[in-house]
């Protein structure tokens, strides 16, 4: 029996020995087929920062951003998991962008291959309502005849209101042969005027979507649209609420509306 597990121990010893021996004449390769490194390098970097700005869709004319790396290597799957920042300032605030991606590298080829699509997530931004809102005054016109304008001043930011000095005429009343369309204002005591004008502190609402803060918003009352089609004055319908209404969705872009509308409760 001794001499038989000798003879097992002898054959398995030259059984190993071969292997090497014929591994390193045939130059076979046995390692991981991943190793080799364990960080990307930067032109993956830049890669990965180009395809994230294009996907946000920013142009250069309307933002600046810094942006900065951090590696996370794993040297045992030779794996590196890059979080990338980006922080983009407009006109009106800045946002925080973040993105992961976790890249493999293949020995093979050299190369690094992305594993799954690392999405981009905004984690933070910072609205300027200050050079929006405070000492701006902002004018329009329409074809109708109607027009507005509006100053706003006196932000207070800690109880979120600002004072709008504003003024809306009405669209210009039409004669027509069989019937006329008559239009005219009254303010919020119910006086008829032939403009409503005056002075209002104005409530900035956040705008809310889905659970999340998208946005600010003013949709103050100053008073109301009436019209007539007979010319009458026993025959005014209250047609449309005159509001201070303001909106601002995207700091970076700027994207706002700050204007005296009339509307109706159906196109709210």
């Amino acid at each position: 029996m001794k001499k038989h597990g000798g003879a097992i121990v002898f054959v398995v010893i030259l059984m190993v020995v071969g292997f090497f021996f014929f591994k390193d004449e045939l130059h076979i390769d046995i390692k991981n087929p991943f190793a080799g490194k364990s960080e990307v390098p930067d032109s993956v970097v830049e890669e990965m920062l180009a395809e994230t700005t294009d996907s946000i869709g920013y142009s250069a004319d309307e933002v600046t951003y810094t942006w900065e790396a951090k590696h996370t290597p794993d040297r045992e799957q030779h794996q590196d998991t890059v979080e990338l920042t980006l922080v983009y300032s407009g006109k009106y605030g800045a946002a925080t962008v973040k993105r992961t991606q976790t890249y493999q590298y293949y020995k093979e080829n050299d190369t690094w291959s992305a594993c799954g699509s690392g999405d981009y997530e905004v984690v933070d931004v910072q609205w300027n309502l200050e050079k929006l809102l405070d000492g701006k005054t902002y004018t329009g016109t329409y074809d109708d005849g109607s027009g507005y304008t509006v100053t706003l001043s006196d932000l207070d930011l800690s109880a979120m209101t600002v004072t709008a000095t504003y003024s809306y005429t009405p669209p210009e009343s039409k004669q027509y042969q069989y019937n006329c369309e008559m239009y005219c204002v009254k303010n919020l005591k119910g006086e008829r005027v032939d403009r409503l004008s005056g002075t209002v502190k104005c409530h900035i609402e956040e705008v809310e979507e889905y659970g999340e803060m998208r946005g600010y918003y003013i949709e103050e009352p100053v008073g109301s649209l009436w019209l007539s089609k007979t010319g009458y004055d026993f025959d005014y319908d209250n047609l449309k609420d005159v509001e201070v209404y303001f909106r601002f969705y995207d700091p970076i872009k700027g994207y706002s509306d700050v204007r005296v509308r009339s509307i109706a409760w159906y196109e709210r």
